[in-house]
């Protein structure tokens, strides 16, 4: 039996949201976040909310155009099969990748927000909760420039080292190799020995020669190492794989199990950074974690602890959370919120409320509203 009446409405809003000042990571200056805010509404009131990064993808078109109209009348509670159906009508022309299930992924999102609101439950217990908190990875050292660029790295380390954080990522890639090294240098001189520094080259290099004489040349060892290549550079990732020992991490780009299947298959990936809003949503995350477990794969979401909070404490084998730190400056999600369900300290727990347990502030989505870009389907 169902809990709660039909989906009488979707709606999908792009927001523009400035950061303070630009931002570099390995391949690209970013001056502000682009969102899609989804709203899946009930005929009996009750309203589920999702948004993410449009990545400069037809988001919102998508939803109001292809996804959206398939979920009138449909129960939430049916949210698989409701992903099954939206996926069958749209992989063969949209894609497996890229927009479409992006768009999809947002939709899905938004219906787990529902049925947990639904059934007065955080979505972490809708999976079956089996912790009660995870270890956060803070991902930082922007590329900002300067003369003082070493200086703002070592104190916006050294700060989250004091407040007991030990888990580290880093851009690297954005420069020439000499200077990341120097980067790494000067944030490893404020590390703890019992502190972890990964690496995010966000696919800048081209070959594995650029990569082995990073890994060389470096200071520390790493973690792992993230995107160093572009996707479909299999040929660099092999040879990189062959020649190094540090674990590479990849994922953050990729849709669907079928992909994940072959990176895991093809022993091309130590840890695998599933994002549900990438991916194809809660739905098809969950199955590609099953996947990845079966297999040994490790796990750590990328980003988005809203919702990777939920199936990390579902699934023990997710390692941690990532978290961007406001103080970066990269990142103003919480400018749409008047409440988050994480915790900038080294162990996060859930925040009380059902579904994601996200307080939107509805003035400042409409603050930030792309003009032109609010869709409604019913």
């Amino acid at each position: 039996m169902n809990g709660c009446g039909k989906i009488m409405a979707i709606s999908a809003t792009e927001l523009a949201v400035p950061l303070p000042a630009p931002v570099r990571n390995g391949t690209a200056l970013i001056t502000e976040r682009r969102y899609i805010l989804v709203d899946v509404e009930t005929d009996d009131g009750m309203v589920g909310t999702s948004c993410v990064f449009t990545r400069g993808a037809p988001l919102v078109a998508l939803v109001r155009d292809v996804i959206g109209p398939q979920l009138i009348g449909r129960f939430p509670e049916d949210v698989s099969e409701i992903w099954s159906d939206i996926y069958r009508a749209g992989e063969l022309f949209l894609g497996r990748s890229g927009a479409f299930p992006r768009a999809l992924s947002v939709v899905d999102i938004a219906l787990w927000d529902l049925r947990g609101k639904v059934q007065e439950l955080p979505v972490a217990d809708l999976l079956g909760r089996q912790r009660e908190s995870v270890p956060l990875l803070m991902a930082l050292g922007y590329y900002r420039g300067g003369d003082d660029e070493l200086e703002s790295l070592e104190a916006e380390y050294a700060a989250l080292v004091t407040a007991g954080f030990r888990r580290f990522k880093m851009m690297a890639g954005g420069a020439p190799v000499d200077r990341d090294v120097e980067r790494i240098a000067a944030i490893a001189g404020v590390l703890p020995s019992d502190a972890t520094l990964a690496v995010d080259v966000s696919g800048a290099w081209s070959t594995a020669d650029e990569a082995l004489r990073f890994v060389e040349a470096s200071p520390v060892s790493f973690e792992f190492i993230e995107d160093p290549f572009r996707p479909d550079n299999i040929e660099a990732l092999r040879e990189f794989r062959a020649n190094c020992s540090v674990p590479l991490a990849i994922g953050e780009w990729e849709s669907g199990r079928y992909r994940f299947s072959q990176l895991v298959e093809g022993q091309l990936v130590d840890i695998l950074r599933i994002d549900a809003t990438a991916a194809g949503g809660i739905t098809e995350w969950l199955r590609i974690a099953e996947h990845a477990d079966e297999h040994g794969a490790r796990i750590l979401p990328h980003y988005y602890p809203e919702v990777h909070i939920h199936l990390a404490l579902s699934n023990p084998t997710v390692e941690a959370i990532e978290v961007v730190p406001t103080s970066t400056g990269a990142d103003n999600f919480p400018l749409l919120t008047t409440a988050v369900p994480w915790q900038e300290s080294p162990v996060s727990h859930l925040a009380p409320g059902s579904g994601l347990g996200v307080e939107w502030d509805r003035d400042a989505v409409e603050r930030f509203r792309v003009d032109g870009q609010n869709s409604r389907s019913s």
